[in-house]
This record gives C-alpha cells, structure tokens and sequence, in this order.
C-alpha cells in the first residue's frame, strides 16, 4: 500500500481555494495523533499526524488539537499552501511534450484506469485526464471518490494551514512543493506504470470484496491508533522489491530525516515560540519515524491523550 498512501499526499498540491476556520470543528472522536515536544528552555510544541483526504469525517478535529492549534504561534504543514505555489504545482503536473496518457499507457493499463473510473460513477471517462503525467492521473483517481463524497471539501492540512492564516498567526512549510514533485519524477515512466498497475489492481481487488481503500483508511486514522496504520502500510506489497523499497527510501525514510531536521532547526531558531507541526501520520511511527528521531535530537516526546 506504499504508493497509494504516497500518491495521496500530493493531491494538497491540486487544491488552490482557501478554507475558513469554521471548517475545522471540534468532534469526539476516538483517537487523535498529537505529540507535545519538549526540551529545556524551549516553549512545547506539537506535532500532529494528518491524513490527506477531504473528508469530513477527519476535518471535524478533536477539541485538544483545536485548543493546541489556536495556541501555537505558528503553524506548519508539509508544504506551504499559498494558492500561487500550488496553482505552479499543479501545472508541473501536466505533460508537455505533445503526448497523452493514450500514447504512454500500455492498452492493459489505460483500460484498468478506464475501468476505476466507471466504477466510481458509470458516466467517467478517462478523457479530463490525458495531458497528465502518469503519476498525477494516478493521483487524481485515487482521491477521486472521496472528493465526490465531500463536494468543496479540502484536505485537512489546506484546512489548518489557511484557519492559521486567517487567524494572523505564523504559516509555513517544512518541505517545497518543488521538493515532494521532484520525488515523483525520481522514477522513470516505465516505473511510473507500474506503479499504477500495482494501484489499479489494488483498488480493483478492494472494490470487488465489498470495500473502500479510503474508507478502511480513514476508519484506520479515526482510531487513532498508529498500529493500524503502519499494519495497512505493511499490508500492500508490490512484486518489484527494490521499486517499492525505492519508493519506501524517497518517500518515508530521507522525508523523515529531512523533517525531523528542519523542524528542529525552526524550534532551535525561535526556542520561546510555541509551533504546530501538522504530517502525514504515516511519517509518526515506527524507529525512523520524525518523533522517534526528534527524540533523539534531545527532546522529549509524549503523546497528547
């Protein structure tokens, strides 16, 4: 389930309008992902772990992550979400060299996405999609159900980033958008396809027993349990090994190290600030997940209950 879980991440990139902060309501729900960071002579921040879908289900946050994240002086998200960065995002998307998924797509591939997409609604067709890069249609399927669930609806982390903004507070990123595009074009467009063949089947597999990838996702997140997570995560292998471990370095492991690092250096550049880190939960688990290795940076780590 690796690339399904990656491809998920970039759709924040698609999204260019902006979310009021009556958006993010407070809801009981099971579980939550938040993480108090402490060290001597810092003021406590917080790390809270996301999942990147517009679902309501998951923007109606816990009422002790809404109070931490109207505290925080600070807030920021994997990438910074100002409209003009994404909108320049999203046209990196695009193929520009004359071609369409039509010529690049194997017959076998272009008729599973096809196939997806009727069984997301009989009227889809494959044709919106052909000036994208193979990567990005993949994307777009992937979330596609999910966004006809939730009509006007943005992800949770465009939700906190622009309630931060509004409320005057300090926005950033702690990567580029520029930075998580150049992880997907690290592979080939033979590698690409099959990575979606990997997906497609995936999804065509689900579907056939009755359920939802995203459903089970979220119902995984609302847990709030990070075991459930990181056992979906293990649960999906593709045949290509070194593809997926490929995959498993560039996406979960240096983006690890690299936030750990950066969130360290922004808490060591303003040690009075009290800030709100807001990542995919699946980069919280696990000994090279971002808490584990902050911890080892010195600071101590608790789970906000």
């Amino acid at each position: 389930m690796t690339f399904q879980t990656l491809l998920r991440r970039v759709t924040l990139l698609l999204a260019v309008a902006l979310m009021s902060t009556s958006c993010l309501q407070a809801q009981n729900q099971v579980g939550t992902y938040l993480f108090a960071l402490d060290k001597q002579g810092y003021a406590t921040s917080y790390l809270f772990g996301t999942i990147h879908l517009p679902d309501k289900r998951v923007t109606q946050l816990p009422e002790m992550v809404l109070e931490k994240f109207r505290a925080a002086d600070g807030v920021f998200t994997e990438i910074p979400m100002e409209p003009e960065m994404m909108l320049g995002a999203a046209q990196a998307m695009m193929l520009t060299d004359g071609r369409s998924l039509e010529d690049i797509l194997p017959a076998e591939t272009l008729e599973g996405f096809e196939r997806e997409l009727h069984a997301i609604h009989p009227e889809f067709s494959a044709t919106p999609y052909m000036r994208l890069k193979v990567w990005a249609a993949a994307t777009m399927l992937l979330t596609l159900e999910t966004q006809m669930k939730n009509p006007g609806l943005n992800a949770m982390d465009l939700a906190l980033y622009s309630g931060a903004k509004e409320a005057g507070k300090r926005v950033g990123g702690i990567e580029n958008p520029e930075e998580q595009l150049a992880l997907f074009e690290a592979f080939s467009e033979a590698e690409q396809i099959e990575l979606m063949d990997s997906m497609l089947g995936y999804m065509k597999e689900i579907r056939e027993a009755g359920g939802s990838y995203t459903d089970d996702l979220v119902e995984a997140y609302l847990s709030g349990d990070l075991q459930k997570i990181e056992e979906m995560m293990a649960s999906y292998e593709m045949g290509d090994s070194a593809l997926q471990q490929k995959f498993e370095k560039l996406f979960i492991t240096d983006r690890n190290e690299l936030m750990a690092k950066r969130i360290e250096m922004r808490l060591q550049a303003n040690p009075s600030k009290s800030y709100f880190f807001a990542i995919g939960a699946a980069h919280l688990y696990g000994t090279n997940g971002v808490p584990k290795l902050l911890k080892d940076a010195g600071f101590e780590i608790s789970r906000v209950q």
